[in-house]
C-alpha cells in the first residue's frame, strides 16, 4: 500500500470514519460539559454580574452577536433598460452627496447596478450573434 493512501483500490470497507462523526473522548467530553452545563452557566452570570469583565464580554457577544449590515431603504432604482442604470447610477450618487447613503452601501448597490448592466450586455451579444447566425 503506498504512502498517504490508507485504502487500497476495491475496498470494501467503506472510506474510512463517516464525516461527522465524534472519536471517544469528544463525546465524553461534551458528555461532561452537558451534564453540568447549567450550573457552569450560572456561575459565569454570576461572575459577570459582579464585575468580571472577561464574563461580561463573553456573555454580551453570545447575548448581542456581531452586528450585521442592515438594509437599506432608498426606495426603487430604474433598472429596466441600459438607459436606467445611468440613471440609477446617478440616484446613488445624489444620496451620497446628501448623507442618505455612505459611500460603503452606495458601492454594494453599484455592484448591483454593473452586474445587471453585465447581463444586458450579453443578453445584447446573444442577440447579436443570433441574427448574424441566422443570416445565410
Amino acid at each position: 500500500m503506498a504512502r498517504g493512501r490508507p485504502f487500497e483500490p476495491g475496498n470494501t470497507f467503506g472510506k474510512g470514519r463517516p464525516r461527522g462523526s465524534r472519536n471517544k473522548t469528544t463525546k465524553a467530553a461534551l458528555e461532561l460539559i452537558n451534564s453540568h452545563s447549567e450550573p457552569v452557566v450560572r456561575k459565569v452570570i454570576v461572575m459577570a454580574l459582579q464585575g468580571n469583565e472577561t464574563m461580561l464580554r463573553a456573555l454580551f457577544d453570545r447575548i448581542v452577536p456581531a452586528r450585521r449590515e442592515t438594509p437599506v431603504n432608498i426606495g426603487k432604482l430604474p433598472t429596466t433598460t441600459i438607459d436606467d442604470l445611468g440613471k440609477a447610477n446617478e440616484q446613488l450618487v445624489k444620496l451620497v452627496s446628501s448623507g442618505k447613503l455612505t459611500i460603503t452601501e452606495a458601492n454594494g448597490l453599484a455592484d448591483l447596478i454593473e452586474k445587471q448592466r453585465k447581463l444586458f450586455e450579453i443578453e445584447e451579444l446573444e442577440r447579436r450573434v443570433k441574427v448574424l447566425e441566422s443570416k445565410p
